[in-house]
């Protein structure tokens, strides 16, 4: 393998990209090879001990072990990090694979397809074997590979500002913060102002399996003139044969689309739609110069004067320009009318809307909005009793903190929502208590400190070898 490598140099191992550093301009540059090096050891120190195989079976301990820098000591007392030559391998073959030269990538990217059921507790739809969300998960390699080249590629005005999702901190927290902020300055209006502002409408576009649909050569030509970086490893990955997807023992192939999961999927995704979006909101503000837009990847929100009607009507027409141009590759998404809303200003205030998984709107909505939220996982909790409850009880908790941090910093820091928060949290871990308690054969005299030691040491230590304890959120998360 040294031979391979002469005078490589990745033999002298820095620490990655630092923080807001700037990438380095060439990846065949030998400042490339040596920030990759860091950057993938960086990658992998971070990476989870339990975070999933995928279809190529790297397990997180082995990377880290054939990654670890060989570490050697000079005479006049330095310390020098060597790569290693798994290292170097790899650092080499991302360098490849951003040139569009890299070998085998169709078996690199090999995925294992998780279906995601999308129907929602009392769902009355009709087609219920359609409604799947197609997850891809790549193999723990490549997802390190891919977080290292993200990390060292300049991305700089590759989006419009109002694309958020990628390189954006708090999510949907903007678009969503957006709107209190509106619903907030409405209430302290005149009733003038009130009436006419009010009539003012919130547009929420949505796609049908956007990521799924969205046309390759949209994204390519996208990549050339908003990216030129990424032109040659999207060109391979995705626009050069089918991509091979995993479900068991059934191999299945495509070429349609951007693989959710995967870690370039949101850049690339935003990167392909950047240009119709942009005519879109073009045409939008020739009609009213107030209205704003805000895009988390594939969900467009907005504030215009327009109706429901003329938004979509406009959309027709962009995206009718577009197939019309020469050298085409319309985006190929298809707006769900069915699910696309136009809510005013004023019901807003009045009765509330949910935006993007939050609630904006008065308190009582918010209350409303947090218990439905909690029951929902009380509904959970119940079917817990036909499953692995001991490890199905971990991923609760994690779901359950997730959803209520998720609330709390969605939510309008105005409003006092906070205690409701307090009482249904309160309720909701008196009941997992009290499953706990069922499952475990235990009582509540049980769960002394010393009790409490029992329940986590292992069973060849004379303990009961459980996790997650009532009260205890470490095995789920804080």
């Amino acid at each position: 393998m040294e031979a391979l490598f002469p005078n490589d140099p990745n033999d002298e191992e820095e620490d990655g990209n630092p923080e807001g550093g700037k990438p380095p301009t060439s990846t065949n540059s030998g400042d490339w090879a040596a920030a990759g090096a860091g950057q993938l050891r960086k990658v992998i120190s971070r990476t989870k001990s339990d975070a999933g195989l995928g279809v190529i079976g790297w397990a997180p301990s082995l990377l880290k072990l054939v990654c670890r820098p060989i570490v050697h000591h000079s005479n006049k007392g330095q310390t020098i990090k060597k790569a290693t030559p798994f290292t170097k391998a790899t650092v080499k073959y991302m360098q490849m694979w951003l040139a569009g030269t890299a070998p085998l990538v169709q078996l690199t990217m090999v995925s294992q397809l998780l279906p995601l059921d999308k129907n929602k507790p009392g769902s009355t739809s009709t087609t219920p074997g359609l409604q799947v969300r197609p997850i891809c998960i790549g193999s723990l390699l490549e997802r390190c590979m891919s977080r290292t080249m993200k990390a060292l590629i300049s991305t700089t005005d590759a989006l419009m500002p109002e694309q958020l999702g990628v390189s954006s901190k708090g999510g949907v927290e903007a678009i969503v913060h957006r709107l209190h902020g509106r619903i907030r300055e409405l209430e302290k209006m005149s009733e003038n102002d009130r009436k006419k502002q009010g009539k003012r409408n919130i547009h929420m576009l949505d796609f049908k399996d956007a990521c799924n649909t969205i046309n390759t050569k949209a994204l390519l030509q996208g990549c050339r003139k908003h990216c030129p970086d990424l032109v040659q490893l999207a060109h391979q990955t995705l626009g050069n044969g089918p991509r091979w997807v995993s479900m068991g023992e059934t191999i299945i192939s495509t070429k349609q689309g951007v693989p959710q999961e995967w870690v370039f999927e949101p850049l690339l995704f935003s990167i392909g739609i950047r240009d119709t979006l942009e005519a879109f909101k073009e045409r939008i503000l020739a009609l009213d110069k107030e209205a704003w837009l805000l895009a988390y990847l594939d969900d467009v929100n907005g504030e215009t004067d327009l109706t429901r009607q003329a938004l979509l009507e406009i959309w027709k027409e962009v995206l009718q320009e577009q197939e019309e141009q020469p050298n085409a590759a319309p985006i190929g998404m298809e707006l769900n009318t069915s699910k696309t809303k136009c809510v005013s200003l004023e019901a807003i205030a009045r009765t509330g809307v949910e935006l993007l998984g939050a609630q904006v709107g008065p308190l009582e909505a918010t209350v409303a909005f947090i218990r439905g939220k909690l029951e929902e996982h009380r509904r959970k909790l119940a079917e817990l009793e036909t499953v692995d409850w001991d490890s199905a009880l971990r991923i609760f908790d994690v779901c359950v903190n997730h959803e209520l941090t998720f609330i709390m910093r969605t939510t309008d820091p105005a409003q006092a929502w906070k205690e409701c928060i307090i009482n249904e949290r309160e309720a909701l871990e008196e009941e997992r208590q009290d499953f706990y308690l069922r499952k475990a054969g235990m009582t509540t005299q049980d769960l002394t400190a010393q009790g409490r030691l029992a329940l986590h040491l292992p069973k060849r230590l004379g303990g009961a070898g459980r996790h997650g304890a009532p009260g205890d959120h470490s095995a789920g998360g804080s």
